[in-house]
């Protein structure tokens, strides 16, 4: 990805997250997370269009994920299923001439609000939802709904590159966080402090830590990552 794809510009990782009310349904349906990868990319082609004032055409690679930290949040339901999207967007995009034009920020408060209409009305054109619980998610404080844009990448950083490229793109485990006790039958993995568990590992049994890993595996066929814009594999053959 970072050697054969990503231009040598400024990128931005964009994650999105989806509230506990809508996870079920990625359970069930993993063709959402393709759908919804085809919703967040013009979405964001949008904000990058009006932040520059002029028509440009913008690139991004996304990943689909449903784990978190020790593969599982908990020891019960909904066994640690948190559906969310990886993104890697260029900075901006290229005029009809093959000017660069530059967008460092974007509103990140009319984003989640724009985000989270264009995901409830998704969700409700499907009628997978009903249209009491759509305005009733519409006027959530606390929605649920997130976009972290937090995390750039700049042009000349080459580490960052291949460290966001990788963490996209990354399994739900680490063999190397994992330690396996074969006589107690249990599982220890390590991760990074988790504010959740309020520690940096934790100990599993065997069988539950593989109940747990097995929901994450992708159906067989299944793209998890995507690439569109001057990234997709149209616009690369030209």
């Amino acid at each position: 990805m970072n050697e054969r794809l990503m231009l040598l510009l400024p990128h931005r990782q964009v994650v999105f997250t989806f509230p506990k009310v809508l996870r079920v349904f990625f359970r069930y349906d993993r063709s959402l997370y393709g759908e919804l990868c085809k919703l967040v990319y013009p979405m964001m082609r949008r904000f990058y269009t009006k932040a520059a004032g002029r028509a440009i055409k913008g690139a991004a690679v996304t990943a689909c994920a449903s784990s978190g930290d020790f593969v599982r949040r908990c020891n019960g339901p909904p066994w640690g299923w948190n559906p969310h999207l990886h993104a890697l967007f260029l900075e901006g995009g290229f005029e009809a001439g093959g000017r660069f034009v530059h967008v460092p920020s974007l509103d990140p408060a009319k984003l989640g609000q724009y985000f989270r209409a264009t995901v409830i009305g998704f969700f409700h054109k499907r009628r997978l939802i009903d249209e009491r619980l759509a305005k009733n998610m519409l006027a959530w404080t606390h929605s649920g709904f997130s976009v972290d844009l937090t995390v750039k990448i700049p042009a000349t950083s080459l580490k960052a590159r291949v460290a966001l490229a990788e963490y996209i793109a990354r399994p739900p485990l680490s063999l190397k966080k994992m330690l396996v006790e074969e006589r107690g039958g249990s599982v220890l993995y390590r991760s990074e402090y988790n504010p959740y568990f309020k520690t940096n590992q934790k100990l599993f049994p065997a069988i539950g830590f593989l109940v747990g890993l097995l929901q994450h595996l992708p159906d067989a066929g299944a793209h998890l990552i995507r690439r569109y814009g001057l990234y997709s594999s149209r616009s690369r053959g030209t």
